[in-house]
């Protein structure tokens, strides 16, 4: 039966033994250490908007940002 062993000589390494001894060795990464800081790409959109069928209504600029990274 193998085991994981991690060593804390060598942070970020782990190693898979077994009775007979090592089986192989291999760096180990977190999420957050091998993501890298992604930075927001924003995109804005203006969008008229007049509801001719409204009376009094006013012409209007919504705005609407959309995330491009999601």
């Amino acid at each position: 039966m193998a085991a994981l062993c991690v060593s804390s000589a060598r942070q970020g390494a782990a190693a898979l033994r077994s009775s007979t001894g090592l089986l192989a060795l291999r760096y180990v990464q977190t999420a957050a250490a091998a993501a890298p800081a992604v930075q927001p790409r924003i995109k804005k959109f203006q969008i008229y908007r007049w509801d001719p069928d409204r009376p009094g209504d006013k012409p209007r600029i919504q705005t609407y940002e959309v995330d491009l990274n999601t």
